[in-house]
């Protein structure tokens, strides 16, 4: 990745080149981060990554015009390697919405910050946009199916057990009056009648 060059005593020094171009990202945000006001920037980067001291003004216009060089190829190198990620996803078929959501907020967020191009980022962000909306929404009929399944299993689970009851109910109904048409039956003696019972309760 792509940063300016600091010399060892410079504030800059220990941060990564990551950490460089977030630092940079975060300095020219209007929505969040500093606005262009460098005492801003400083106290946050000072913060987020534990600077062992804040920048002064002069320094840190020096570590930002070198970065501001360096702008544009940082800027196509994003832009490259966040369109090959988008082709391998396509290519293997693995691209989901999370990825392509990662992928618009990148490029607008370089588009506002790097390219000064409101225009591309307000699209992409549109495009974040409409895929997280969409993602909710599937998320709640996802909920909706579950819950569709959950009363349905409930009440195929209720159906059976009254099917059961009745199928018993049923079946001692007929035992019994099995019993009776034994124990009324004159031409039975009374061990064909035990004989009986014993055969209907088993």
């Amino acid at each position: 990745m792509i940063a300016a060059s600091v010399r060892a005593d410079s504030w800059a020094s220990v941060l990564e080149p990551a950490e460089m171009w977030t630092v940079y990202d975060f300095h020219y945000n209007p929505d969040g981060g500093a606005a262009g006001k460098w005492e801003i920037t400083a106290a946050w980067a000072e913060k987020e990554f534990k600077l062992s001291r804040r920048p002064s003004r002069e320094a840190f216009y020096k570590w930002l015009k070198a970065m501001k060089e360096l702008a544009p190829a940082h800027r196509r190198e994003v832009r490259e390697t966040a369109d090959e990620i988008a082709a391998e996803s396509a290519k293997s078929l693995t691209v989901n919405d999370a990825e392509i959501i990662a992928f618009a907020k990148s490029r607008a967020l370089d588009a506002a910050t790097v390219a000064k191009n409101p225009e591309e980022a307000e699209r992409f962000m549109r495009m974040a946009e409409m895929f997280i909306r969409a993602g909710q929404k599937e998320a709640e009929l996802t909920i909706k199916r579950e819950e569709l399944e959950l009363k349905t299993r409930a009440q195929s689970v209720k159906e059976d057990e009254l099917k059961l009851a009745r199928e018993k109910f049923e079946a001692a109904e007929r035992r019994e009056n099995a019993a009776k048409g034994a124990l009324a039956d004159n031409k039975l003696t009374d061990a064909d009648k035990i004989a009986k019972m014993k055969e209907i309760f088993g």
